[in-house]
């Protein structure tokens, strides 16, 4: 099923989401795209019955392993912290 701009304008309008219309082409797009994956995966019939082969390679991300520290700008942008943690006002009382 292909799904609409229309239909996307008023999920974000019920949402109350304010999309411009490139975001709405592309939104589109990419449920498009969610629900013919999801398909290939209600049908999927292998031969070992396996339903990963019903699906195209590009599904799948390459496992690549890759440095995303960024403790120190996060720390840094925190209104408080101490000893490497971010520290937030308690909020629940003890009892």
């Amino acid at each position: 099923m292909k799904v609409s701009e229309q239909t996307v304008m008023e999920l974000a309008k019920a949402c109350r989401l304010s999309l411009t219309e490139d975001e709405t082409v592309q939104y589109a797009r990419d449920i498009d795209s969610l629900e013919t994956l999801a398909a290939a995966l209600f049908t999927a019939e292998g031969d070992s019955g396996d339903w990963r082969e019903a699906l195209p390679l590009s599904a799948w991300r390459t496992d690549e392993a890759v440095s995303r520290s960024q403790r120190d700008a996060l720390l840094k942008s925190a209104p408080h912290a101490a000893d490497g943690y971010i520290t937030v006002p308690r909020t629940v009382e003890e009892s």
